[in-house]
């Protein structure tokens, strides 16, 4: 009888799904869009932006884990930032951008 335990006990974590990777990626940064995929289907999700102000934005992952959002504000040049996304079944993503590429000092005017 322990012997059979022992055995199913064996599969049940060998069947184990590995972890879910989760992304994101920003698509533009005015106005800001992000895209996630690797989310569960149906999975509620919750993207925040970090860039001296929060804003949130609510979504629901398709049947194929992926979403899309739109933020209502555009990034200021020169600014880093950070999108993360909370899923309701514990998936996590993050984005980290310290500065922007295209960030050369302005022409002085006058």
């Amino acid at each position: 009888m322990l012997a059979l335990g022992l055995v199913l006990a064996a599969a049940g974590t060998a069947s184990a799904a590995p972890p879910r990777v989760a992304s994101l990626r920003v698509v533009h940064e005015r106005p800001l869009v992000v895209s996630g995929v690797g989310f569960a289907a149906g999975e509620r999700v919750v993207v925040q932006l970090m860039h001296g102000q929060v804003a949130t934005r609510r979504t629901v992952a398709s049947s194929a884990g992926a979403f899309v959002v739109r933020f209502r504000l555009s990034i200021p040049r020169c600014r880093g930032y950070v999108v993360q996304a909370f899923g309701s079944r514990g998936t996590r993503a993050r984005v980290i951008s310290r500065t922007h590429l295209d960030c050369t000092p302005e022409a002085p005017t006058g």
